[in-house]
């Protein structure tokens, strides 16, 4: 359970300026225009963000290392630019659908990824010489039991406990045992050669682990950690987007990083001062890992996600077990997240979809993309607000839905799936109501039933005035 403090400060129009947490403190400053300025975390250089006429993130510097971001006039991402030689470019076919990611190092091209549509949108293909993948092992049989869950795989077994929460698992080199607090969050692992803690804080956020001897402890910007330590010493340091899981560098003992991307944000390589690649990664379609090349202690390889090193993915609100291809608890939103199956992982649609958060499942044909107002909210809410990651939930969206027409609001506006909407109620200012004393927003997110195409909000959380740039006033959907 979490017992550290948590101390935030907001300025006059209430947005978050510092926060204050027992793994250390990071502070925020915006612009006239309600965008983020600068963040510093203590310890590291303090990081500036410009934009661009449509208000659209185009440079993220931090002393002599420099981000720079493209688009084209259609508000479609077509660039990362590294502090290293690095880039990565960016090609979509008629449809929109992201086409061609080059990677290069200076004028070099390193590699390509590919990829190739059916006409609903479905991906069917993945080329280029970047296109790596492993496939699984043939498997002779699983067991289900009637909640769902998986209690034999080929010939491991497991077990969960009352709230369904994997409690062991056991195969030829034993069993393995998982430890849960009362907010279902996994606290330890134990088995034979590894053991395990983990702990959160008030928001839910993993603010530390311990795998083995090597304690890694987290400072987060929003829902991002953007700093590693073991105990007052800094491990690492990350240089993040303002999308979740937008990891651009990590700096470690032995020298700064590039992360390139894929689609789904797997991490397909690091590379190095020069350019020149070093670690690199091969996935599974459900994300086994491996790894070849130089060793790493970098952990955000799957969609971005952490690999603990334990066989488990860390989802936030959640862990995944690639192995098993599924989570190994109960989804904490319930039936709200979309899928029948609570263990079910992206609707069994890995190549396609992702969940950044282990609640929000989303299809996206390009991670971050800031086409996509969905990820870069999901980044700016969660981040901004704190949320706890159990109510949220973004897309009902499905790998057999068919191709919908856009959703529009009665005056005829195009609004994309996961755009936010609010709410203005006005309170007496010792009024409080969930949770907020006085005025609060209420807000919403566009959704769309991938069956008969219906345009939803989909209730989200209450919070302080003043809105978010991004969001927009609440109306209904056309029918």
């Amino acid at each position: 359970m979490a017992t550290a403090t948590i101390t935030r400060a907001h300025n006059g129009l209430d947005r978050l300026t510092q926060e204050v947490t027992a793994e250390g403190t990071v502070n925020y400053m915006y612009d006239n225009a309600s965008r983020r300025a600068t963040m510093t975390v203590v310890g590291q250089t303090q990081v500036t963000y410009t934009y661009d006429n449509a208000n659209r993130l185009t440079t993220i510097t931090q002393g002599t290392s420099t981000v720079t971001i493209g688009y084209d006039d259609a508000d479609r991402r077509t660039s990362i630019t590294y502090p290293n030689t690095n880039k990565v470019e960016y090609l979509y076919n008629v449809a929109s659908e992201l086409a061609t990611v080059t990677y290069k190092q200076g004028a070099t091209t390193l590699g390509t990824l590919t990829y190739t549509y059916d006409a609903a949108g479905n991906r069917l293909k993945t080329g280029g010489t970047f296109a790596r993948s492993n496939i699984p092992p043939a498997l002779a049989t699983t067991t289900y039991n009637a909640n769902n869950q998986q209690t034999m795989f080929g010939t491991s077994t497991e077990t969960y406990d009352l709230n369904g929460n994997l409690a062991t698992f056991t195969d030829a080199s034993g069993t393995i045992t998982y430890t849960w607090n009362a907010r279902n969050q996994l606290t330890a692992i134990s088995g034979p050669g590894l053991t395990g803690s983990f702990t959160y804080d008030s928001f839910g956020r993993r603010t530390g682990k311990t795998i083995n001897t090597t304690t890694t402890k987290f400072v987060y910007d929003g829902l991002n950690p953007v700093q590693e330590k073991n105990g007052a010493t800094v491990t690492a340091n990350l240089l993040t987007g303002l999308g979740i899981d937008e990891f651009f560098t990590r700096t470690d003992g032995v020298g700064t990083r590039a992360l390139l991307t894929d689609a789904l944000g797997s991490t397909v390589a690091l590379g190095d001062g020069t350019g020149t690649l070093q670690a690199q990664y091969t996935y599974e379609p459900f994300g086994v890992t491996t790894q070849t090349g130089a060793a790493s202690t970098n952990s955000y390889k799957y969609t971005g996600r952490e690999d603990d090193g334990s066989g488990l993915y860390y989802y936030r609100a959640r862990y995944y077990q690639p192995r098993l291809q599924r989570f190994i608890n109960e989804d904490p939103i319930g039936f709200y997240g979309g899928d029948a199956n609570l263990y079910a992982y992206v609707f069994n649609a890995p190549t396609r979809l992702i969940d950044p958060t282990g609640n929000a499942t989303i299809s996206i044909p390009f991670p971050n993309d800031p086409s996509i107002p969905g990820l870069q909210g999901i980044g700016r809410l969660l981040g901004g607000i704190g949320l706890a990651l159990n109510i949220l939930t973004i897309s009902g969206d499905t790998p057999c839905d068919k191709k919908c027409p856009p959703c529009k609001l009665v005056d005829g506006t195009t609004v994309p799936l996961g755009t936010i909407a609010y709410r203005y109620d006005q309170n007496p200012a010792d009024k409080v109501q969930h949770g907020i004393a006085g005025d609060h927003l209420n807000t919403y997110i566009a959704q769309q039933n991938p069956n008969n195409c219906r345009c939803f909000w989909q209730r989200s959380i209450s919070v302080s005035p003043p809105p978010d740039p991004s969001w927009i006033p609440i109306q209904p959907f056309i029918k």
